[in-house]
């Protein structure tokens, strides 16, 4: 599990999370990108049910990014002092504003390293 802090710095579990969904999604094709985004596209037009499962799997994404980042605020690893909710939601966004991108270039690691800009920032 992402959140248990399994010795590794918190950055690097927070690199190999999103290096996994990197992975799943090139697996299915860049084209299709992650299902949850895509949906939250929709949720506008799709119905409240789809926006609600939206809102729910968003917001449990960002609590687990967010206890990694604590975590590594805690250990000085990670040393923005902002919310680990708002520096959560600032990798989900640079991490899938960059898949965006790839779909848009077709470009596949513009995600990977989008996040990793973003990931460098937390450490200064």
């Amino acid at each position: 599990m992402l959140a248990q802090d399994d010795g590794r710095p918190a950055r690097e579990r927070l690199r190999a999370h999103f290096a996994g969904q990197a992975e799943r999604t090139g697996s299915t094709g860049v084209e299709f990108g992650c299902l949850l985004v895509t949906m939250a596209s929709e949720t506008p037009t799709a119905g409240d049910e789809v926006g609600a499962a939206v809102r729910d799997g968003m917001s449990a994404w960002t609590d687990t990014l967010a206890e990694v980042i604590r975590q590594g605020q805690r250990s000085g690893e990670i040393r923005s002092e902002e919310p680990a909710s708002d520096l959560a939601a600032f990798l989900i966004d640079a991490f899938e504003g960059g898949a965006l991108r790839g779909k848009a270039t077709g470009d596949a690691t513009a995600s990977m390293r989008s996040l990793d800009l973003a990931l460098d920032v937390l450490g200064r």
